[in-house]
């Protein structure tokens, strides 16, 4: 078994859990319900840190990978043949531009749009043609800007 295969076996019980890696630039960070929060879960962490960045990293080179794929709804089927007559329109983009105060801290607005990305399916969804019709392609990960 590798070290990789170990660190998984040993992560799987608290990532059922609901424990929740990944990095923020060079930094680990994790997320636990209450209940998963004890001193076990500290010592794992810590003790392998490096070990866990070196799979996260590893993990955020890996290409996403098809999850689902689901026919269009008709609403989708609309604007999908809709965006096919004419691409560069902007008719179903909306904009909105504004000026943030300063003191934003960009690890937290990261932190958040990462948890939409993995809460939410939709986010990580792209639209293709198939043989079989216009398909909505649900992905593993988005890779973060």
């Amino acid at each position: 078994m590798t070290a990789h295969q170990q660190l998984e076996t040993l992560l799987q019980p608290f990532l059922d859990k609901g424990l929740e890696l990944w990095m923020e630039g060079e930094a680990l960070r994790f997320k636990a319900p209450k209940e998963l929060m004890n001193k076990e879960l500290m010592t794992v962490l810590k003790a392998n840190k490096e070990n866990i960045i070196q799979w996260l990293v590893r993990d955020s080179e890996v290409k996403p990978e098809l999850v689902d794929e689901y026919p269009l709804a008709y609403t989708q089927s609309a604007i999908w043949m809709l965006y096919k007559f004419a691409p560069n329109s902007p008719a179903y983009n909306t904009t909105f531009a504004c000026t943030l105060a300063a003191g934003i801290d960009e690890a937290a607005v990261r932190q958040a749009f990462h948890a939409l990305l993995v809460r939410h399916p939709v986010l990580r969804s792209t639209f293709c043609d198939t043989d079989a019709g216009p398909r909505q392609q649900v992905w593993s990960h988005v890779p973060m800007p």
